[in-house]
Order: structure tokens, then sequence, then C-alpha cells
């Protein structure tokens, strides 16, 4: 199964490249129609919700959702001029970039490699937080400590609790389950996962339900 969503991938970009879809940055550029007909057809009858948008005439966009983990959500010839392709790319988990480079020089019969892999985003954390090496070499200590992101930021799309003193923390460290009563504002329904703040409103760690109904368990304790 897993040979054949490759191919079928492989078979989808080798076309995608062929559109030359080139977008340069101006108005008129780009004749993203083709390709984004090309993925419609692809899509039809598989279920997964899309629209298409059309900017201008012959500017046309393919959104789609509901795709799995480990499937490509969007790929975009950026460049390509004969020898090499440049594509934009938003993967999942699981997707390994070198494997289809080299699914792509296979299918065309010419052979192919990856020259250049930049990861512009993983999760919440793009390059506009990024802190360039040289910087990391160079700046003054005090420069760097205010570009840290606090633990407090951290997995924001998580729900979250805060324990009420530090008795609690202390109990938490220790292996205790957190009661309803051991928290400022206990939940009704209890996650998966939950974030826990201290009492001084750090993040202190994180928890699961525990054996115990309506408590939480230190899963990750700071």
């Amino acid at each position: 199964m897993a040979e054949q969503l490759t191919g079928e991938v492989t078979e989808l970009l080798q076309e995608l490249i062929r559109n030359q879809c080139v977008n340069d940055g101006s108005p008129e550029s780009g004749e993203e129609e083709r390709s984004a007909t090309l993925l419609r057809d692809y899509l039809e009858g598989t279920g997964l919700d899309f629209a298409s948008f059309e900017s201008l005439p012959g500017r046309r966009s393919l959104v789609v959702g509901g795709l799995p983990t480990g499937s490509t959500a969007t790929a975009e010839v950026q460049s390509f001029d004969g020898n090499t392709a440049r594509l934009e790319m938003q993967v999942g988990a699981g997707f390994y970039v070198r494997a289809l480079a080299h699914d792509l020089g296979e299918g065309l019969g010419c052979g192919a490699v990856l020259v250049a892999l930049r990861r512009t985003q993983s999760g919440e954390f793009s390059l506009d937080r990024a802190v360039p090496l040289a910087d990391v070499l160079q700046a003054p200590r005090e420069q760097l400590a205010s570009r840290l992101v606090p633990f407090g930021e951290l997995l924001a799309e998580l729900p979250s609790v805060q324990l009420k003193s530090v008795l609690q923390l202390s109990r938490l460290k220790n292996g205790v389950e957190m009661t309803p009563a051991d928290v400022v504002a206990p939940m009704a329904t209890l996650p998966p996962i939950v974030r826990l703040f201290g009492p001084d409103g750090d993040l202190v760690g994180l928890a699961r339900p525990g054996k115990t109904p309506g408590c939480l368990h230190g899963w990750i304790v700071l």
C-alpha cells in the first residue's frame, strides 16, 4: 500500500513539474490553473474537502483539508530550469523529502538527488522567531536571553490548569495525583494532555488523566 501511494505521489509531482507553472512574483505569472485542475481531478472522489480560489485569470489555488498525517498538504513548483526543480511543500510528520526526490528521479528515468532542504516552519515555530547561528555565537548573552521562548508560551494549543499553591506543586513532584480540589478551575472533562501551571504562573509540567476519575497524574514534571 505504501509503495502504491508513493508511486501515485511521484507520478502526480512529475505532472506538476511538466506543467511548469512557475510563479516569478509578477501578477500575470504562474498559470497555476493547470496544476489546480490536475490536483482537483486527482482528489475527486477521495472524500476530502477542497475548494478553489482565483485571484486573477489563470492564478488559481486549490485549498485542501482533512489530509492524513504524513501526507503532502501542499506542493508547488517554484522554479524549473530543465535541470533543477525547486518545490515549496507543506508536509506532515513522517514525510521524507529525500525519498521523494529519489522517487521523482526514478520515475522520470534520469535520477535525482536533493540539493538543498530548508525547513521554514515546524508547528508554531517559524523563521521569524529563529536566531541566526552567527548571532548565537557572537551576540551578548542578555540579547540572546531576550529571544528565548518562555515555557508558558509553549504548546499553547493544549488546555491548562493552575495549581493552587506550592503544596500541590510539591505533591505533584512526588507523584501524587492532582484532584479537582488541587487546581484553581477544575475541568468537567479531562482531555488527553493538560498543561500544568504553578501558583506563580510558570509552566511546571504536563499531565494526563490519572487512575482516579477526575484526577490528573503528572506525565512530564519540569
